[in-house]
């Protein structure tokens, strides 16, 4: 049985040897589409017609290539002797990832239509709740919402720890939709300290990024003032958010990756070295 423990000290060996390897990856991938992501997001909410477009675009850009990154650091993280190959790796693995991540985005989506039933049937304007204004709910339908909302959270949860490696394997093993029952194979068993270690990750995630985010913006907009999306108190706040985002992915990044590397290992299957 693969302990986190071995997981997480594999993690922080790599990062010690290799971070200057991966670091140019994780700014131009990771950083900048992240950055750009903070920027546009709220252009894209203030925006009509072309515009809303034209940002929905540069943002959908922006993921693409953060998730080229993504693969380029899984790769090295897998096989650190084929670091130069990382980025052709990344490139030709990149519509099958694509794919994976697609349908899985699909299931979680279907996974809320009961709370848009609900909603539905109570006739909540969901419109007028964007804009500020609190609907009326009965007792019985908001605990109902409630109550699926947290059984969605964990049942998500449970199914992003069961998918921790399909990156890994969509790399290494080169697979495509198959790459998600690889995952499951690979993860049995271990879905409690998997599902206890993302929970974790996103308790230090949420604090560490509305701490930054309160410094920078709370800190800035008191001496700056606010100057909307594109002022000086937005854009470091970005910024500071973008660096915050992009070293919690490296690191959850080279986790999954070793996550892989020790499942391999442990069940007797050979390691795939890096085309």
């Amino acid at each position: 049985m693969v302990k986190m423990g071995y997981v997480w000290d594999r993690t922080t060996e790599f990062l010690g040897e290799h971070g200057g390897t991966i670091l140019p990856l994780a700014l131009l991938a990771i950083f900048v589409p992240s950055l750009i992501s903070a920027v546009v997001t709220p252009l894209q909410e203030e925006a009509t017609g072309v515009n809303q477009l034209l940002y929905a675009l540069i943002s959908l850009g922006a993921a693409v290539l953060s998730l080229w990154g993504q693969l380029a650091v899984t790769a090295v993280a897998i096989d650190p002797a084929a670091a130069r190959a990382a980025p052709r790796v990344a490139s030709a693995r990149l519509l099958p990832a694509i794919g994976v991540y697609l349908i899985v985005m699909l299931i979680a989506l279907a996974g809320l239509l009961p709370i848009v039933a609900l909603v539905g049937a109570a006739n909540i304007d969901v419109v007028a709740m964007r804009a500020g204004q609190m609907p009326t709910i009965t007792p019985a339908t908001g605990g109902a919402i409630a109550l699926y909302a947290l059984v969605y959270l964990v049942a998500l949860l449970f199914l992003v720890a069961r998918l921790l490696p399909v990156s890994a394997v969509i790399v290494s093993e080169r697979r495509g939709i198959g790459a998600i029952g690889t995952a499951f194979r690979l993860t049995r068993g271990l879905t409690w300290r998997l599902f206890g270690t993302l929970l974790l990750y996103g308790v230090v995630t949420l604090v560490v990024t509305m701490a930054v985010t309160g410094v920078f913006g709370g800190l800035l907009g008191v001496f700056l003032g606010n100057t909307g999306p594109l002022g000086v108190t937005s854009l470091v706040t970005a910024v500071a958010s973008a660096v915050v985002s992009t070293a919690l992915t490296v690191v959850a990044l080279v986790f999954a990756a070793k996550l892989y590397v020790a499942l391999q290992r442990g069940r007797g299957e050979p390691e795939l070295p890096l085309p």
